[in-house]
C-alpha cells in the first residue's frame, strides 16, 4: 500500500479512501509519526497522520512519495501538527513548516511523565495500542526488512496514542515555559544541520598523539599483568592485588537472569585512587574513547554532526550521534570554521549565580554584583589556592563526598575538605541555609524546583539513597542555568550557530558585536556577564 487507513472505516477501493481522507486531512490539528529506515539511517520510509485519536492515514515515502498525498498539509502552517519527539520527526520531514507544531514528549518532561510514548499512553489510559519498533526488528534488521503493513500499522498506532495523548496534556502544561522549549526546537535542528568542517591534517596530528599513548599507557598495564584494561574484571582483581578496593554491586544478568557481582571500574572510581596504575587505565580508557569515537569515525568526511536533544533530567542540552559536547579540549582543535573564524561566548559562572539567586544569598550576590569573582574571593578567605577553591564550591554543589571532593580539589585529608566546606558555609550562611533545605525537601516530596519553577524529579535510586543528597543541589542549579541558556539561545536564533556545550554557545563567522547588541546579560533575572571570545579553530 502507497496509502494506507487505519480505523473504523472500510473502503471498496482506493479513491473511496482517498476521498474520504482528503477532507479529514484539512483539519486543524494533526497528529503525525514517522518511520525512518533505522535510528542511525534516517530517511523516512514512511508517515501516519492522525485527524483524531481512533484513526489515521499511512503514507508511503521510500522510495518515493505517493502522487494522491497532498504534501501541502505539511507546509500549511494553519495546521497544527502534534508529534512525541519533534526533534525526530522534523529532522526527518525536511519539507515539514516549524512554526506551528506542539510535542507530546516535551509535555510529558515538563509534568514529570514517562517520555516514552507506550508508558505514557498506558498511564493516562488512552485505550490506543502501541507497540516499540524492536518488538519487530531483530538484531541486524531495518525496517526495510519489514512489511509495509507492519510499518503502517505500527505507524499509524503511534499517531493516533500521540493525538490521544495531546488531548489529554495539552492544557495541562504551562505554556509560557512549553513555549519556550517548543522554540528551541526548530534551532537546535538548524544548528544540528550545521555541522563543524573536519581539518584532516590536524585529525591525523592528533590520531598519532592517540595512538602513541595508546600503546604507552597498554604497555604500563601489561608490565603490571593486566593483558586487558577494559576488563573489570581484571582491572579489579589487579589492583585489588596492589591494596586498592574499589566498590562492589549487584547486577542482573540479562541472559540468565541470575544475580552478578561486579566491580565498579569507571573513571569516577578510579579517579579516586592514587595508584598510578588507576591512573594509567583512565588514560587509556580515555585515549582509546576519543579514537573510537571521535578520530577514526570522521576518516572521510568533510563534516562532523551532531543531533541534540532536551529530554536530560535537568533539561539541560545534550547531544549525541555523535556527542560533540563530549569532545575532549586537546581534540576540538580539528574543527574549524567555514568563514574564517568562530565566535564563542559563554556565561559567567552561571550556575552559582543561580545558587545566589535561589538561596538569596547576600555574600554571593554582593559577589557577583560589584563584578567579583567567587572562586577567588573564596580563595582569598580560605587561604588556598584559587582552583582549589573551585573544586571545593563545586563539591558542594555537586554533592560529593569528603574522598571525592578531597581527591577533586587535590587535597590529601578529608578532614581538610570538612574544614574547608564548613568555613564556606560559615561565609555564605544563605547559601548554606537554602542547601539544607533543599536536601531535606528533596528527600520528603522526591522533587525540587528550578529558577523558572520548572519541578524536577530526584532519581531512584535503592542502591544509593545518597543519590539525592548530590541532586537535590545540583539538578535546581544546573537546571536554572539551563533554562537561562536555552532563552539565550532564542534570543540569538538569527546568529549561524553551530554548537551548544553547557553553558557556551559557538556561532560560524565573526558576530561579537551582534551577540553585545543582544544585550544577553538582561535574559535572566539578575546579571549574567558574559565572556566573547574569537576564534581561528574550535578551542
Amino acid at each position: 500500500m502507497s496509502i494506507g487507513y487505519f480505523g473504523p472505516q472500510h473502503f471498496d477501493t482506493r479513491q473511496a479512501m482517498i476521498d474520504y481522507m482528503l477532507p479529514l486531512l484539512e483539519h486543524r490539528v494533526l497528529a503525525i509519526d514517522v518511520e525512518t529506515i533505522s535510528l542511525t539511517d534516517r530517511r523516512p520510509i514512511g508517515l501516519s497522520i492522525a485527524p483524531s485519536a481512533t484513526e489515521a492515514f499511512y503514507i508511503t515515502v521510500y522510495p518515493e512519495l505517493d502522487q494522491d498525498f497532498p504534501i501541502h498539509i505539511l507546509q500549511n502552517p494553519q495546521i497544527r501538527k502534534v508529534f512525541h519527539n519533534s526533534l525526530f520527526d522534523l529532522g526527518a520531514l525536511q519539507d515539514c513548516e516549524r512554526s506551528n507544531f506542539d510535542d507530546t514528549m516535551i509535555m510529558a518532561n515538563l509534568l514529570c511523565l514517562p517520555a516514552k510514548l507506550s508508558d505514557l499512553s498506558l498511564m493516562l489510559d488512552t485505550g490506543n495500542e502501541v507497540h516499540e519498533m524492536k518488538e519487530y526488528l531483530k538484531k541486524g534488521m531495518t525496517t526495510l526488512d519489514l512489511t509495509v503493513n507492519q510499518v503502517g500499522t505500527k505507524c499509524c498506532q503511534d499517531s493516533t496514542a500521540t493525538f490521544a495523548i495531546w488531548e489529554q496534556l495539552k492544557d495541562r502544561v504551562d505554556q509560557e515555559y512549553y513555549n519556550v522549549e517548543l522554540a528551541l526546537v526548530p534551532i537546535l535542528l538548524e544548528m544540528s544541520k550545521r555541522g563543524l568542517r573536519i581539518d584532516h591534517e590536524k585529525r591525523l596530528e592528533f590520531l598519532a598523539k592517540y595512538e602513541q599513548d595508546i600503546e604507552y599507557y597498554r604497555d604500563v598495564c601489561t608490565d603490571a599483568g593486566m593483558m586487558n584494561p577494559n576488563s573489570p574484571l581484571q582491572v579489579g582483581h589487579i589492583l585489588a592485588k596492589r591494596g586498592n578496593l574499589l566498590p562492589i554491586y549487584r547486577r542482573k544478568n540479562k541472559r540468565s537472569g541470575k544475580w552478578e557481582h561486579k566491580i565498579k571500574t569507571s573513571k569516577e572510581y578510579l579517579g579516586e585512587l592514587t595508584d598510578p596504575l588507576a591512573v594509567a587505565i583512565v588514560a587509556y580508557k580515555h585515549a582509546t574513547k576519543m579514537k573510537s569515537t571521535y578520530l577514526d569515525p570522521l576518516e572521510g568526511l568533510d563534516r562532523a554532526f551532531t543531533r541534540f536533544h532536551t529530554d536530560a533530567a535537568t533539561g539541560r542540552i545534550s547531544s549525541t550521534d555523535r556527542n560533540l559536547q563530549n569532545v575532549a579540549e586537546d581534540l576540538r582543535g580539528m574543527f574549524v570554521p567555514d568563514g574564517k573564524v568562530f565566535t564563542a561566548w559563554d556565561a559567567s559562572q552561571i550556575e552559582l549565580r543561580c545558587l545566589a539567586y535561589l538561596s538569596n544569598d547576600s555574600e554571593m550576590i554582593k559577589i557577583f554584583e560589584t563584578g567579583g569573582d567567587i572562586h577567588q574571593e573564596t580563595a582569598n578567605f580560605l587561604g588556598i589556592d584559587r582552583k582549589i577553591a573551585k573544586n571545593t564550591i563545586f563539591s558542594i554543589i555537586y554533592g560529593a563526598g569528603d574522598k571525592r571532593a578531597a581527591f577533586t580539589a587535590k587535597i590529601q585529608s578529608t578532614q581538610r575538605i570538612r574544614e574547608l566546606k564548613e568555613a564556606w558555609f560559615g561565609r555564605f550562611s544563605g547559601a548554606a541555609k537554602w542547601i539544607a533545605q533543599q536536601i531535606e525537601q528533596a528527600s520528603e516530596d522526591g522533587y525540587v524546583y528550578t529558577l523558572y519553577g520548572r519541578k524536577l524529579m530526584m532519581p531512584v535510586n535503592e542502591r544509593d539513597p545518597s543519590d539525592v543528597v548530590r541532586k537535590a543541589v545540583d539538578y535546581p542549579c544546573q537546571g536554572s542555568a539551563a533554562e537561562i541558556i536555552k532563552r539565550i539561545m532564542i534570543k540569538c536564533q538569527w546568529l549561524p550557530m553551530v554548537l551548544q556545550v553547557h553553558d557556551e554557545l559557538i556561532a560560524d563567522g565573526d558576530v561579537e558585536d551582534e551577540v553585545r547588541e543582544l544585550k544577553l546579560e538582561d535574559v535572566a533575572p539578575f546579571k549574567v556577564p558574559f565572556n566573547i571570545k574569537i576564534m581561528s579553530r574550535w578551542e
